[in-house]
Order: C-alpha cells, then structure tokens, then sequence
C-alpha cells in the first residue's frame, strides 16, 4: 500500500506543480480535438504500462480489464482537477486514503 500512496501522491502533487498546465489543457479538450485525443491517447498509454493489471491473454476479457484500468486514470484525473483546480472542499490526506485504497484493490486483481 505504501508504494500505491508513494505514487499517487506524486499524481496529486503534479497537479498541484502543473495548475496552469493541467488547466489550459482541460479548457482546450473541448474546442481543440487534437488535444483531446492527446490526452485520450495518455490514458490508454498509462494503462497499457499497467501489465500487471491483464490476467487475460486476448480477447474482449483482456480489453475490458484495460477498459477498467482506463476508467480508473479517468477517475483519478478529474478527482485531482476538483482538488486542485474545482475548488472541491476535499481534505487531501484523506482522498489520497481513497484513492490508495481503490488503487491498491485494482492493482491487486480483487
């Protein structure tokens, strides 16, 4: 569980370094659709790191395993845009305590 927290707090900490960024992108995505698909192609590029997440070899099993994957970084990305851009009263500690317990189930298989 360590590491799952380890690495989302540094997910949390990159949008609290890239405010600016992370905003201009989100307000780019529905006007510009080259950004979209960039970012669209992000998402699938960090689940398709995520080897440990197939237990399927092939197949519409393996591709919703990956489709889960994706929904989670999707989650995760716009959890840390409320947090950091949307101004949702959300106590940090605590949604990294969600977040690592969410994370550490997906990355296990349960």
């Amino acid at each position: 569980r360590a590491e799952v927290r380890a690495w989302l707090e540094e997910v949390v900490g990159f949008f609290e370094r890239s405010r600016a960024l992370v905003d201009a992108n989100h307000q780019a995505m529905p006007v510009e659709p080259r950004v979209a698909q960039r970012w669209w192609a992000g998402m699938e590029a960090m689940a398709d790191a995520m080897p440990r997440l197939w237990r399927s070899e092939r197949g519409k099993a393996r591709e919703r395993e990956r489709l889960r994957a994706i929904t989670a970084l999707v989650g995760l990305e716009r959890m840390c845009w409320f947090q950091v851009l949307g101004g949702a009263p959300l106590d940090r500690a605590l949604l990294l305590d969600a977040l690592t317990e969410d994370w550490y189930t997906l990355l296990r298989g349960d």
